[in-house]
């Protein structure tokens, strides 16, 4: 039996039961249908599968359904904090693993405790609208979550590359001349570089302009003020 479980079925028993834990914590019949899968933040609720069958299942919701719902299972018209709606999330989460795990067709299945974060739905996540009447509604998302990423693995790998040494460039600016003008260059030359001196500077990594600012003094020594980050359509041009 247990070779036959996959992934794909415990996504599909979880999505299944959610819908019934949800009824009997918020007390009614909630119904469900397919919907789009979200595309926006929200909470995230793992845990991992054992047994017969290895990996990570993930549930979503937006943070406005899941501090709605949360509030009708307290039954308190307070907004409730971040680590209320957390913890109730992990418990429902957590009920639901309970009950697919009991499933025959799950025999040999094993979930492990179920932890919070915030972040995207998985990518390939089974979303629908779930309703319990008069009292919240919300969607839900399930899917595989990534195995064998950490995020203290991905602060390792970010920490390794910002210490990488870039050559910072500030440039007061350009302009183009003839290759005779250019020719004719010698000390105490003066190039026009067409603009006013008030006017920001470029600071450049490599070729890529990442900000603006002013030139100031600094203990003797020229330096930049930043005034303003590069945008996206600025970024790329130099």
């Amino acid at each position: 039996m247990g070779d036959t479980v996959t992934l794909d079925a415990v996504v599909r028993a979880i999505a299944e039961e959610l819908v019934a834990v949800c009824g009997l914590r918020l007390g009614g019949d909630a119904t469900s249908a397919p919907t789009d899968a979200p595309r926006t933040d929200g909470w995230v609720v793992s845990l991992a599968v054992s047994g017969a069958v290895t990996g990570r299942i993930a549930v979503w919701t937006d943070r406005a359904s899941a501090a709605a719902c949360t509030r009708a299972a307290l039954k308190t018209d307070a907004t409730p904090a971040d680590v209320e709606v957390s913890e109730w999330l992990a418990s429902l989460v957590q009920d639901a693993a309970a009950a697919a795990a009991a499933r025959p067709a799950l025999a040999g299945v094993e979930f492990g405790a179920a932890t919070t974060n915030t972040g995207a739905a998985p990518a390939d996540a089974r979303t629908f609208y779930l309703a319990v009447p008069n009292v919240a509604s919300c969607v839900l998302a399930v899917g595989t979550d990534r195995p064998g990423v950490s995020s203290r693995s991905n602060d390792d790998r970010l920490g390794a590359v910002l210490g990488v040494e870039l050559p910072l460039v500030v440039r007061f600016g350009r302009t183009v001349m003839p290759l005779r003008a250019i020719a004719d260059l010698g000390p105490g030359a003066v190039i026009d570089m067409g603009r006013s001196p008030e006017e920001p500077v470029d600071v450049l990594v490599g070729d890529r302009l990442i900000a603006r600012g002013e030139v100031v003094v600094v203990g003797g020594n020229y330096g930049v003020r930043i005034t303003a980050l590069a945008s996206g359509s600025d970024a790329g041009a130099n």
